[in-house]
């Protein structure tokens, strides 16, 4: 331990004789590093309100209008015990009725009417990401229940989010994938700077017995620092971004009367993204160092 506090702190010293390129290596870190943290932040709110507006209806069961309430309760239980549905609506035929008159261009049917014509409605809604397959299955199996005289199904509006939540997330991963390897090379050009101001005491260690690992060791723990350093610098830019996007956020929210909760900062997210970033500076400086070695050896 003590042997490497003094490794960091000479690396520290190191970054100080050079403050404006490792300034600049560090800010060139943290913005490519907040980018796919915000952009991944907006693709989990996106998807948590997909699938708080997805309760609209997926299936719908219009009952016999000789069907009475209790009937449509007892039927209610039966659907709730299938494992393919998430919730379960019931509209009973005074509710319809109330919600059509509501309109006023259709006052004039309350005149003409001796009794509500409606029947009572069911609304099944499936689980999220519910197979095509699975989906067939449970309106077929909901359509020959006893009171049901019409289903209506409609599974475009799910197959519509799952195909949004597969792009979106494919986009995440390619974006965090091209911008750590962009952090890779920001991080092995500066290592490589590094290298070249002290080739001479390099060669000069080698010549006397230094091995590999030693003359890596303070390259590695250089690299590490850089990720790690420029993911705290991100996320400090992340921040400013959340404040900036936050109230309108929320005005999209409002608009769309959605009832998710946003979450700004996945703790999950803000740990993988100090991981990655020092586990790629590692290996960035330890590929870069080794390639210098193997070119020193051959020279001498």
């Amino acid at each position: 331990m003590p042997k490497l506090m003094e490794l960091v702190r000479s690396v520290f010293s190191i970054w100080l004789k050079q403050p404006v390129s490792i300034g600049l290596a560090l800010f060139g870190i943290a913005v490519t590093l907040s980018l796919p943290m915000l952009l991944h932040t907006i693709m989990v709110n996106l998807g948590d309100a997909l699938h708080g507006w997805s309760e609209r209806p997926g299936i719908v069961l219009y009952l016999e209008t000789t069907t009475s309430e209790t009937d449509a309760n007892k039927l209610i239980d039966v659907i709730s015990v299938n494992p393919a549905v998430a919730q379960i609506s019931f509209i009973d035929k005074q509710q319809g009725l109330d919600s059509l008159l509501k309109g006023g261009a259709v006052s004039v049917l309350q005149e003409n009417i001796e009794s509500n014509p409606l029947p009572h409605v069911i609304i099944v809604n499936p689980v999220i990401d519910l197979p095509k397959t699975e989906f067939d299955k449970l309106s077929e199996s909901l359509s020959p229940l006893p009171g049901v005289h019409e289903i209506q199904v409609d599974y475009e509006w799910m197959e519509q989010i799952q195909a949004v939540t597969g792009l979106t997330y494919r986009i995440v991963f390619v974006f965090w994938s091209l911008l750590l390897f962009g952090i890779a090379m920001i991080i092995s050009n500066t290592v490589r700077f590094m290298i070249s101001t002290s080739e001479d005491e390099i060669h000069i260690i080698s010549l006397v017995g230094g091995t590999w690992n030693y003359i890596r060791r303070p390259f590695l723990l250089n690299g590490a620092l850089l990720g790690f350093v420029g993911s705290c610098l991100a996320f400090i830019l992340f921040g400013l971004c959340v404040l900036y996007l936050k109230p309108a956020l929320g005005d999209l929210i409002f608009v769309y009367q959605s009832h998710f909760v946003a979450t700004f900062v996945p703790v999950v997210m803000l740990v993988s993204t100090v991981i990655l970033a020092t586990t790629v500076g590692g290996l960035a400086a330890w590929f870069t160092t080794t390639r210098f070695l193997k070119n020193l050896s051959s020279r001498m």
